[in-house]
């Protein structure tokens, strides 16, 4: 987030706001608060969100006695399961009350496909307002003593300033102006270098301080510390243009004419989080380094299968935290199984002000030898940062029959997943012996031959002096523009960089050689889209490598490498060395396939 941002209300799901659905077949409509009981002073959050098809309809807002109302935007989600479609849109409104007592939000109702569905009522209790309303989340806290208060101001705070390693801070931005604008402001984000970074969603409203009305924008982010130790998060920055709030307002005619207003470049402090290391007493011996507060669940795709033939087993960990960062829960050894190399997904979304969302690890496995056979339990530790103590959590045990297959060759890539184990190939006996050609005798001298290889000789100058114009035009092209320099030389610079990741190929910490693997395949990507690696998100790179023609199955690949290089930056992962050369020819091949589909 480079530029100002036209702000929309995020959809906060809170606890103790009851929803109210309606559904018919594949369309579904609710409706929910962020509470039923608010002051005077207080405006109303009311969230419609629609599950349907992929394309849905705008919902028919009833009037609402007693509220003024307005909309502040909509969010929406797509997902695609089993080649079927889905689409979610929330619809964000503010409600602002006019009176105090006891009122009724009536249905909401959308049409689409010749059917009309409506929510039902929602009752809500409008208080007076106290002499001195609580302080929420979503009100600046109050001036200080030793603050002024002026026209256009930014602050910032954070929730917490003591947390453990991958403990969520939530970091708020608070940009406040009383004065009219003669400029489209520019915002720069905080440096978070040593934290992992996910954007909320901007809300915007309107407040009172010391009698004066502000408009006010917040920008919110989760942040999740990756080492422990004194943590900074740098400042964050808005240059803007405004009128000036002091001149005197009989000269407000001639000033519209002969001044530009007052330039304001306005930065917050920073801010220090002492980060501290996950403790050790009832760690269990198979963390992997998540933090949040998450479930499992655990299930086939077949209960009864032909040996030979293949089974997915599918393990989900959803929940709150740093999704990102969730390793593969583990399941015991499975006799008479040959298994496969894990893939994994990810779905994120934000609610409120946390990140939630599920991992999928899908495995294949093929049974061998006919029987009934037990599957499980998986197993998945966590640290829970609200109880402050890890948690052990186990699917259940999972049941599979497998029935005399026919006798044929195995198989040797399941479902289009690679083999996570190899076949030794041994040499019996070699039968063919290659005959060696004779050395051929030295080259007679030509006199022909030999003038020419002169006169290229004596054209060597002006072959170099050509080359350097070409070399001197070259960069000036690439000075002139520089994106397109930098998303020609992408690929070169990928190569370079995953040279450079071989030489930690027999690194003492492996997790080195995957932040390099990671640090080339995201700068590749960065370069050819011409943004900063910095803050690049998976589904955005996703996102424009489909518009640039790059075929699913490639953004895929990366997805994959991706997440891979994400547990190992978090999370300590044991690669054998043959593991890791083939993790090297995998991202190697990949940015190889995507520069020529590019172009």
């Amino acid at each position: 987030m480079k530029r100002f941002l036209l702000c929309l209300l995020t959809a906060i799901a809170f606890a103790g706001a009851r929803p109210s659905v309606a559904r018919a077949d594949d369309l579904s409509i609710e409706a929910s608060v962020a509470k039923s009981e608010i002051t005077m002073d207080e405006q109303l959050l009311l969230f419609v969100t629609v599950k349907g098809s992929a394309n849905v309809t705008t919902p028919k807002l009833p009037t609402i006695p007693n509220f003024d109302s307005y909309s502040t935007g909509r969010s929406q989600s797509v997902s695609i399961v089993n080649g079927s479609m889905s689409s979610s849109v929330t619809f964000n409104y503010v409600l602002m009350p006019k009176a105090a007592g006891r009122f009724t939000i009536p249905p909401i109702e959308i049409s689409q496909g010749g059917q009309t569905l409506a929510t039902h009522p929602i009752n809500i209790e409008v208080t007076s307002a106290s002499a001195q309303p609580p302080q929420t989340p979503h009100r600046p806290s109050p001036i200080g003593a030793n603050e002024s208060i002026e026209g256009v101001m930014i602050r910032a705070h954070v929730n917490k300033r003591q947390v453990v390693v991958q403990e969520p801070v939530i970091l708020t931005i608070q940009f406040l102006r009383r004065v009219r604008f003669l400029s489209r402001p520019s915002y720069a984000p905080p440096d978070t270098t040593g934290w992992m970074t996910y954007d909320l969603q901007p809300i915007e409203y309107t407040t009172t301080i010391q009698g004066m009305g502000f408009s006010v924008t917040e920008f919110k982010y989760e942040l999740f510390p990756t080492a422990p130790g004194r943590l900074t998060i740098g400042p964050a920055t808005i240059e803007c243009s405004v009128e000036n709030f002091q001149a005197d307002p009989f000269d407000v005619f001639f000033q519209n004419f002969f001044q530009s207003g007052q330039s304001k470049t306005l930065k917050t402090k920073a801010i220090t989080v002492e980060v501290a290391p996950l403790p050790e007493s009832g760690k269990p011996g198979g963390f992997s380094g998540s933090v949040g507060q998450y479930a499992l669940s655990a299930n086939l795709d077949k209960s009864t299968v032909k040996a030979g033939d293949p089974i997915t087993l599918t393990l989900e960990v959803k929940g709150e935290g740093n999704i990102k960062t969730i390793g593969e829960p583990s399941i015991p050894p499975i006799p008479s199984f040959r298994r496969y190399e894990t893939i994994s997904s990810l779905n994120t979304q934000s609610q409120g002000n946390r990140i939630s969302g599920s991992k999928a690890f899908k495995t294949a496995f093929v049974p061998e030898d006919p029987g009934t056979f037990s599957i499980g339990p998986a197993r998945f530790d966590y640290f829970d940062p609200i109880e402050r103590r890890y948690i052990s959590l186990k699917s259940k045990t999972l049941t599979l029959t497998v029935t005399p297959g026919t006798t044929g060759p195995p198989v040797a890539n399941p479902a289009g997943m690679g083999s996570a184990q190899s076949e030794e190939v041994h040499i019996l006996k070699e039968d063919i012996r290659y005959l060696k050609p004779a050395p051929s005798p030295a080259r007679p001298f030509n006199q022909k031959l030999d003038l020419l290889a002169l006169g290229a000789f004596n054209l060597l100058p002006l072959l170099l002096l050509a080359g350097s114009g070409g070399f001197r035009l070259s960069k000036e092209r690439d000075l002139k523009n520089p994106e397109g320099a930098r998303s020609r030389k992408a690929l070169t610079q990928a190569r370079e960089r995953l040279k450079k990741a071989r030489q930690h190929l027999q690194d003492s910490d492996p997790n080195l050689y995957l932040r390099t693997v990671s640090s080339a395949v995201a700068g590749y990507v960065a370069d050819k889209l011409g943004v900063s690696k910095t803050g690049l998100a998976l589904d955005d790179a996703a996102r424009e490598l489909e518009g640039r023609r790059v075929d699913q199955k490639n953004i895929q690949g990366l997805r994959e490498l991706w997440e891979i290089a994400d547990r190992g930056r978090f999370a300590p992962i044991a690669m054998t060395n043959t593991e890791r050369q083939a993790l090297y020819q995998r991202a190697l091949s990949l940015i190889t396939q995507i520069e020529e589909q590019i172009r």
